[in-house]
Order: C-alpha cells, then structure tokens, then sequence
C-alpha cells in the first residue's frame, strides 16, 4: 500500500467526526458573533471545501453559468439525495446563499439547534403535515425578502442504490405559493464517497448538473404533481444519462 492510500485512509477514518466537531465550532461562532449573510456563506465555503479534502471527494461542476449574474436568488434549489456528503458538495458547488430544511428535534440541540436558526435554517416538524406546511409558508416569504435560496431533497431520505425515489410535494407547494422558480440539482457519486449507513468516506468523483431554472410564477396549486414530476423527470433524466455512459 503506497503513502497516498495511506494518507486517504487516515483522512477517510477522521471524516465524521472532524467534519461534525468544525460544524460545531462554526456554529458557536455564527452563534455569539453578529453576522450576516456573507458572513454565512464565508463560513460555509471554507469548512464544505475542507470536508470533501478529508473525504477526498473531486468534484466536477456543470451548469453553474445557468444562473443569471444578476440574479442570486432566491430560489428552490431541488435536489436528489445519495448520501449525507451531500450538503458540503452542494455548499461548495453552488455560487448562491442557500438554507437548509431540517427536522425540529435539532432545535433542542443545546448552542447548534439556536446557530442553525440564527443562520436562517428551517426547522418543521415533519410529524405534523399542517404545522410543516404552514412553517414553509412563512420561511418562503422570509426568503424571497432577504434573497437567499433554500435547499429540498424531496426524496425525503438518502436513496440505498442511487436510483431515484419518489418526490414528497411539500417543496413544490411552497414554490407555487411563492412564485420562487425552482433550481434543479443532480448529485451524482457522493453515495459511493460515503454510503448510507456507513461513517467511512471513500475517494470518489462526484458531478454535479446545474440545470436551467423552471419558473413557477405562473402557476396555480393544482399544477403541484406536473411541476413535481417535471422536476424529477430533470433530475431523474441526468442520473440515467450518466449511468449509461
């Protein structure tokens, strides 16, 4: 075994628990020091390049140029899920501000539950279908104000084999009833980086598609199922292209 496999090992082993204790320390500063959203994505660029150093993830880019330079947003960037390498992937892909929807127990997480709310981060209580609704209604709203885009993985849980599985609506609900166009994103590679289930990250290549944005402004909330399987038909249609390569 050459000193490189040794090196990518060592980092592989650390991967979670150093990524997971930086996103902690992060935290606490977002936490006690006054910041905006440059503030934000400052720290977010740094730790996502450094996770995929440690995971030793290459991650090629297509499409970014997709999204207008005069507008950063807000938008509903849409993604398939693979894997929890995922989020430092998209953090460090994507050239926007964007928040992410989370399940209301991480609130009780003492300091990283109050960050995360802090940072503009969407908590739901996913056991309740009214109350989530209607908390996506308002963080829609606040969104649009302040021009940041939120992140949806409407799979709902990390796909076991890399084939796409159905899309939850509530994503495409709260696009409607914003009028805020949607950014599709195809993921493909993190689940062989770190699979479900496991803590050791592997070296893999991962892409990402950036694909053109669908504009929802126009539509009504009984074009909810059209708009959802439109963009999972995107999403689904790129992962199929690169698996037939």
């Amino acid at each position: 075994m050459g000193l490189y496999a040794i090196i990518i090992g060592v980092r592989a082993l650390i991967f979670i628990p150093l990524s997971v204790m930086l996103l902690a320390i992060a935290a606490i500063v977002m936490l006690f020091l006054k910041f905006n959203e440059n503030t934000v994505n400052a720290l977010g660029k740094p730790w996502a390049r450094f996770v995929l150093w440690l995971a030793a993830a290459d991650v090629t880019v297509k499409g970014a140029d997709r999204i207008p330079s005069s507008k950063k947003g807000p938008y509903l960037v849409v993604m398939n899920h693979q894997s929890n390498m995922d989020i430092p992937v998209l953090v460090h892909s994507l050239p926007i501000q964007v928040r992410f929807i989370g399940k209301i127990e991480l609130k009780k997480i003492p300091v990283f539950g109050s960050a995360l709310l802090k940072a503009g981060h969407i908590l739901i209580d996913r056991r309740d279908h009214q109350n989530a609704m209607e908390g996506l209604k308002a963080a829609g709203k606040a969104l649009k104000k302040h021009r940041a885009s939120v992140v949806f993985a409407p799979e709902g849980t990390r796909s076991p084999d890399g084939n796409l599985l159905p899309f939850k609506k509530g994503a495409f609900v709260m696009a409607i009833e914003t009028g805020i166009p949607i950014l599709p994103v195809t993921i493909d590679g993190t689940r062989l980086s770190l699979p479900k289930g496991s803590l050791w990250a592997r070296k893999a290549d991962v892409a990402v598609t950036i694909h053109d944005l669908v504009a929802t402004d126009a539509l009504t909330y009984d074009d909810r199922d059209e708009l959802r399987e439109k963009v999972r038909g995107i999403i689904e249609g790129t992962l199929m292209r690169r698996s037939n390569s």
